[in-house]
């Protein structure tokens, strides 16, 4: 390995329009650091480039990559533009393929299907951290979406809730959660690791946001271990807890237009008897 590209990102473009801000975490924010002072790359022949980057817009973020790159090969400042463009046309293109999917999944749900938003980190894409929680849902014949392939996750009003959206992941969460309250064909499901500090709070937001909808959250806690037992077990009460709690809502809709309908053909057969 010639070379280590690992930037110390201070800040990220904001995905939502409502957040109030989208820094990085702290944590994350020093990774760059810990390596090069605990692992020294330098020591094993590696040039180690951390260049810090703080993006306030496209242009901000636009204009850091030019000085970094220009300074680093030596490219012309229009090689360098068509590289970002060409990031961006990809980078758009994959997050437009995921959200089709996901439309996709939902338009596909029977009148009484839902599916499961499996929402966390984004190092819980990583399968080892996630101990492959999604499939304990699709053996269930309940499809998983994560938080990359719910259409309009970016256009959801976050303003209003009791948990400050600095932190563009934080944010994401929040808004899915939103979505899960507001649409009757979603469940939510949140993953939590390594005792990140923000979470408990976090939790108790999502929880909040989702008992507006008559809803409630399946909180997992995964850290390292093999044993996947009792994931399972949480997983399959938590589908049966949402199945009982649909056929009730179901068997209480159809009472009330019985009743209803009930009621309509007594007041037309009294109105026909005093005539």
């Amino acid at each position: 390995m010639d070379r280590i590209f690992f930037p110390l990102a201070l800040k990220i473009l904001r995905e939502n329009s409502g957040a109030q801000n989208s820094w990085m975490c702290p944590v994350i924010q020093g990774y760059s650091e810990v390596v090069r002072i605990h692992d020294e790359p330098q020591k094993h022949g590696a040039l180690y480039d951390a260049p810090a980057f703080q993006w306030e817009s496209r242009q901000s973020r636009d204009r850091q990559i030019l000085r970094y790159a220009r300074e680093l090969s030596g490219e012309s400042e229009k090689t360098i533009r068509s590289a970002i463009e060409q990031g961006d046309a990809v980078l758009s293109s994959v997050r437009q393929k995921l959200i089709s999917m996901g439309q996709e999944l939902l338009n596909g749900l029977g009148p009484e299907g839902f599916a499961v938003i499996v929402a966390g980190r984004p190092y819980h894409s990583d399968g080892y951290v996630n101990h492959d929680v999604s499939k304990h849902f699709t053996e269930l014949g309940i499809p998983v979406l994560d938080l990359d392939s719910i259409p309009g996750l970016e256009r959801i009003n976050t303003q209003g809730v009791m948990f400050e959206t600095n932190n563009t992941f934080h944010t994401r969460l929040i808004a899915a959660a939103i979505a899960a309250a507001r649409d009757s064909r979603l469940e939510f499901t949140q993953l939590v690791s390594f005792g990140c500090g923000h979470d408990a709070i976090l939790s108790d937001e999502i929880l909040r946001i989702l008992s507006s909808g008559g809803k409630t959250c399946l909180i997992l806690k995964l850290d390292e271990g093999e044993n996947r037992g009792p994931l399972g077990i949480r997983v399959w009460s938590f589908v049966e807890s949402i199945r009982n709690r649909r056929r009730e809502a179901l068997r209480k809709t159809r009472a009330e237009r019985d009743t209803e309908a009930g009621s309509c053909v007594g007041a037309h057969s009294a109105r026909i008897e005093s005539t």
